[in-house]
């Protein structure tokens, strides 16, 4: 699948997820079809926290057709805030936004019982891998592929 075909069916989702569809067909590695989770929208809240809209928009796809509510905070809330709206099980953390090197925004995430993911950039990812370390969080890189982000948030969701 070339990135212009990716990026295609990614905007196909969201589309989709705007309009209240709770199935529809979707292709596996295989070009075989197979059909989305029926609770799309209708399992864990996950915050996102992100500092570039394409990669919000890719994330916040991944979340909803793995079967979770992708949420970000409101225009002028306080991360902190949301945090207390919200109450995420996980919380997914883009190394570039403002908060991630916050260690304020991190001992509340943890305080509320949500697991962090962090991700960056293929070319932060080194930064970014330590940062995770540090923090006891899940790590991944973009470009990821949905299946393996898929497992990387339910272990998140187990853990």
């Amino acid at each position: 699948m070339t990135t212009i075909e990716f990026f295609g069916r990614a905007m196909r989702t969201r589309q989709a997820l705007q309009s209240g569809a709770s199935r529809w067909p979707l292709h596996s590695s295989s070009g075989a079809p197979e059909l989305a989770r029926d609770t799309i929208g209708q399992g864990e809240p996950v915050l996102l926290l992100t500092a570039h809209p394409g990669a919000l928009s890719l994330i916040s796809t991944f979340v909803a057709i793995s079967g979770h509510e992708p949420i970000v905070p409101h225009d002028d809330e306080p991360i902190e805030q949301a945090v207390l709206r919200i109450a995420p099980r996980v919380s997914i953390v883009d190394f570039e936004h403002p908060g991630a090197a916050s260690p304020r925004i991190e001992d509340q995430l943890v305080r509320s019982g949500s697991r962090v993911i962090l991700f960056s950039t293929w070319y932060r990812s080194p930064e970014a891998r330590v940062r995770a370390l540090s923090m006891h969080a899940f790590y991944f890189a973009l470009p990821i592929e949905h299946g393996k982000f898929d497992a990387l948030l339910q272990s998140a969701l187990l853990a």
